[in-house]
Order: structure tokens, then C-alpha cells, then sequence
């Protein structure tokens, strides 16, 4: 089952899509099981600032954003409900090296 058994929580996700004429372009929210650390930690954002992220969310490696992000992948500037608040996605890194049952993503959020 590998990594997957770990993800016992679930955050809702509206990737980001673009910008439209008037506002940003999300998709429909899904539910997405993971894994969540609330911790405060400076992190460089998908700019190359550094920015202050105030929780990690570790999740399935499908999870990761395509070249243009489709609905469940966690693309910056994504909104993502975590326990009772809304957060914008800081960065994604893929952590898909090792034995394939340990591959996942590493989120920051704001």
C-alpha cells in the first residue's frame, strides 16, 4: 500500500487555471486525501521569493501539476480548504525518487 496509508486527512482543492477577463479561473472543488503538518516554515515560492508558509500538505503524486494544471492537481495560486481555513498554494515539490509506493507531493501553503 506504501505511502498512500498515511493520507488520513482530506483538504479541498480548487486548482488554479489561469486568469480570466475579470478574475482568476478555478476549477470545482475536490476532495483530496492527504497528509497535513500545520508548521510555520520559510519556504521560496513558485517566483523564487521567500515566503512564509504556515502548513505542508503531503499527498498522492497525481496530485502534482501538469502543463496546463487540471482539476485535482495542486497548482500554485490554488485554493486549498485545511482544517477550517482557506490557503493559497506557495509551492509544489514532486518527491518522486525511491520505491514507487513512497512517491508523493510536498505542498506549501500560505
Amino acid at each position: 500500500m506504501g505511502i498512500a496509508r498515511l493520507f488520513t486527512q482530506t483538504v479541498t482543492l480548487a486548482t488554479y487555471l489561469g486568469s480570466g477577463t475579470f478574475n482568476d479561473v478555478f476549477a470545482d472543488p475536490v476532495a483530496v486525501a492527504c497528509q497535513v503538518e500545520d508548521t510555520i516554515r520559510e519556504v521560496r515560492n513558485s517566483d523564487g521569493d521567500q515566503v512564509v508558509s504556515t502548513a505542508r500538505v503531503f499527498a498522492g503524486l497525481s496530485t502534482a501539476p501538469d502543463v496546463p494544471a487540471v482539476a485535482g492537481q495542486f497548482a500554485p495560486g490554488s485554493k486549498v480548504t485545511v482544517n477550517g481555513r482557506t490557503a493559497l498554494v506557495l509551492s509544489v515539490a514532486r518527491r518522486d525518487v525511491g520505491p514507487t509506493s513512497a512517491r508523493h507531493v510536498e505542498v506549501a501553503l500560505t
